[in-house]
C-alpha cells in the first residue's frame, strides 16, 4: 500500500480495494467507526486505534484505514464493504488529536489523510503509522493496556 497514492487517488483506491477484496495484510489494516454518525471517538474507536498504532509501530509500520468493514475469506479479512463517516475533517482531527494519546510512548511522525466523498462531507480516514525507533509501544486505549505487533493479518 503507497500511502501517497492514497492520499492523491484516494476514493478510488479505496472502492477498488473493495471491490476486489483486498486483504489485510502485515502493513494493512481495515476498521469500521464504532457509530459513523457520531464525530466523537468511542471506546471501540480508541481500542482499535491503540492496537494499530502499537501495532503497527512495532513492527514494520503500516497503513490504518478507517471506514472499511471487512469479511473472511479463505480465512483472510478482506476489505468487504463500505461504511462511510460523517463529518470526516472533523473525525480526522479527532484521530490527529488522539494519536498522542493511544500509545505509550506516543509514535512519532504519524499522518491522518481523510478522504471525502465528491458528494459531501462523509469519507473514510487514512492514518499511516511508521516503524518506530522508539519502541516497544504499549497501546493506552481506556481499560486497554498491552503491547502488539503486527504479523500477517494481525
Amino acid at each position: 500500500m503507497d500511502f501517497e497514492t492514497l492520499k492523491i487517488s484516494g476514493l478510488s483506491v479505496i472502492k477498488a480495494m473493495i471491490a476486489s477484496g483486498s486483504e489485510e495484510t502485515q502493513y494493512l489494516d481495515f476498521k469500521r467507526k464504532a457509530d459513523p454518525g457520531r464525530t466523537d471517538l468511542q471506546r471501540d474507536d480508541k481500542k482499535a486505534l491503540g492496537e494499530a498504532v502499537s501495532g503497527f509501530a512495532n513492527a514494520d509500520g503500516g497503513v490504518l484505514i478507517v471506514g472499511v468493514g471487512t469479511s473472511i475469506a479463505d480465512g483472510l479479512d478482506r476489505a468487504a464493504s463500505e461504511h462511510p463517516i460523517d463529518n470526516v475533517r472533523e473525525v480526522a482531527e479527532r484521530y490527529r488529536a488522539y494519536l498522542n494519546e493511544c500509545a505509550s510512548p506516543p509514535v512519532p511522525d504519524c499522518e491522518v489523510v481523510e478522504i471525502q466523498s465528491e458528494a459531501d462531507s462523509s469519507g473514510f480516514i487514512a492514518i499511516r503509522i511508521p516503524k518506530s525507533e522508539l519502541r516497544p509501544h504499549m497501546s493506552v486505549a481506556p481499560t486497554h493496556h498491552r503491547f502488539y505487533r503486527r504479523t500477517a493479518d494481525r
